[in-house]
């Protein structure tokens, strides 16, 4: 999966500080015993989800209208003071400079002419941590790694409480309490000053300094600190002044462009190449965090805001529904405005998702309008009559919900349901689900896992992902086959099993099906009585 490619959850409830990251693909499995954790870490994705779509002081919203984990006191380990969220992801960063911190004039920089204008992509690990102190939430905390270098921010509500920038483990700047964050992203901020002041300049334009302007400037003084001694300071940062993040095994050649006919600079850079390019590489993550952050905030807001969730309590069917004229895009995590959903659809989709409900589950779904009201019925294969689905059983209500927001979804990109549902522009879809599978016979089970793992195999992988937690042998057997007959590869699946250890925390292994469906790295009889 492109952008996002793994994650992982400490100190969260059951789960520890050392678990493994687990890798997000088409089709993702959860399964375990109970209350060993799977749930907690499905239920991630909406609380990630709210905490991206609110405007909040501090960056998780624990209790909102998809999951309630009460605040940080009773998320958080009883055993830590701090929750993290890790994510290994890939992010794209512009290499055009940016000037808003000083009177910089554009200029054409030989050494990097071949990256102008263009974005350069970065593999990126990234923690999101939430504090506490006596019961009381102290500040969060951002940690980004991106190949050597680690810069990590401590900042409470609006102000920094403290900002590091590390190259294997030397410290090369520390500080800026009591700075502000004069940029928020939807998740984290992406932005800071670097000064407590802002600055009037010569002209009476008031501006505040941005924190990438003290890196620049430590940049400019170890960069100078190559060249010959009596070689001015300004000349070395007319050169500078408008290099670009590139990928650290390209600085050294990119310097020698910059600097051709210095002797004494080109020197210095032969002897010490490795080392002068890890701490210049440094200091450009530095002078482009705000961009970095950004796509790193852009990333997780882009993801999480694709979230669907379904939870494992869905409302139960009702006789009649009353009737409302009103536009709904999405099924809400307990179905209850199923009906609502179905009568924003018009008749040719009505007839598509009803085709695809009988080809894939073998009955069909009728909404009937009468008048103030409407119903829903069901009509089962062999049967001539449809019956409202309050007479046939809880599993239908359950499962109803279910199907229905998968087709929705699956079907998002059509322009009907793109300009009625104003969908443009949302590129990613994530269908988290808890227990599909309940009260549902055996049969219908299987046949679930068969459809999503059809509708799986026709995504990209940056399109769509299905998170499923799940109890039911029948489901996982069902998408094994699908691998066996190849309608789905088994490498677009990923299986993670949760358990406790004797310390009672909560610990993930990774499994998987092997190219003929058959799981791998399973525990015998681990979904037998």
């Amino acid at each position: 999966m492109k952008g996002l490619k793994s994650i992982r959850v400490r100190n969260l409830r059951s789960f520890g500080c050392d678990n493994e990251f687990i890798p997000l693909k088409k089709l993702n499995i959860l399964v375990g015993k109970n209350s060993c954790g799977k749930s907690t870490f499905l239920r991630t994705f909406p609380l990630l989800r709210q905490s991206v779509q609110a405007d909040t002081r501090s960056p998780i919203l624990w209790y909102g209208s998809l999951v309630d984990f009460g605040d940080l006191n009773t998320a958080v380990n009883f055993n830590a003071k701090e929750v993290m969220f890790d994510f290994d992801m890939d992010v794209s960063v512009s290499d055009e400079v940016d000037y808003s911190d000083d009177a910089i004039t554009t200029k054409f920089v030989p050494g990097f002419e071949d990256l102008n204008s263009r974005a350069v992509n970065f593999p990126v690990m990234f923690t999101l941590g939430v504090s506490r102190d006596n019961g009381v939430e102290v500040a969060s905390r951002i940690r980004l790694c991106i190949e050597d270098v680690v810069v990590e921010v401590v900042y409470k509500e609006s102000t920094l409480i403290s900002l590091e920038l590390m190259v294997d483990g030397i410290v090369l700047s520390k500080g800026f309490e009591g700075r502000e964050i004069v940029r928020k992203g939807k998740l984290i901020p992406t932005d800071f000053s670097s000064h407590k002041e802002g600055v009037t300049t010569k002209k009476g334009f008031w501006f505040m300094r941005r924190i990438r302007s003290v890196f620049r400037s430590d940049l400019l003084s170890f960069v100078s600190a190559l060249h010959h001694h009596n070689k001015k300071q300004e000349n070395v940062s007319e050169e500078l002044i408008n290099i670009s993040l590139t990928p650290k095994n390209k600085v050294a050649e990119g310097l020698r462009k910059l600097f051709p006919a210095d002797k004494t600079f080109l020197a210095n850079l032969q002897r010490g190449k490795d080392d002068i390019s890890k701490i210049v590489f440094a200091y450009l993550v530095g002078i482009n965090l705000h961009k970095i952050l950004a796509s790193v905030d852009q990333t997780l807001s882009g993801f999480y805001s694709g979230v669907r969730y379904l939870g494992p309590v869905r409302a139960s069917a009702e006789r009649f529904y009353r009737y409302q004229d009103l536009q709904v895009a999405e099924i809400d995590h307990t179905g209850s405005n199923l009906p609502m959903v179905l009568n924003s659809l018009d008749w040719g989709d009505r007839e598509l998702l009803n085709d695809w409900i009988k080809e894939s589950f073998g009955f069909e779904l009728q909404l009937k309008n009468t008048g103030s009201h409407y119903a829903l019925s069901i009509r089962e294969a062999g049967s001539s009559e449809f019956h409202n689905v309050s007479d046939m059983g809880f599993g239908y209500s359950q499962l109803l919900p279910i199907i229905v927001s998968i087709w929705l979804e699956n079907n998002s990109k059509s322009n009907g349901l793109k300009k009625r549902f104003n969908r443009q522009g949302r590129n990613k879809l994530v269908l988290a689900i808890e227990q599909p599978e309940l009260h549902l016979h055996p049969q219908l089970q299987h046949m679930f896992g068969r459809a999503i793992a059809k509708i799986a195999k026709l995504q990209s992988d940056s399109d769509f992902c299905f998170v499923l937690e799940t109890h039911s042998k029948h489901i996982i057997d069902a998408i094994g086959e699908c691998i066996e007959e190849e309608e789905l590869g088994n490498d677009d699946v990923s299986v993670t099993l949760f358990e406790k250890n004797d310390s009672g925390y909560t610990g993930t292994r990774l499994s998987s099906f092997d190219e003929s469906g058959y799981l791998v790295n399973w525990p015998a009889g681990f979904l037998s009585p």
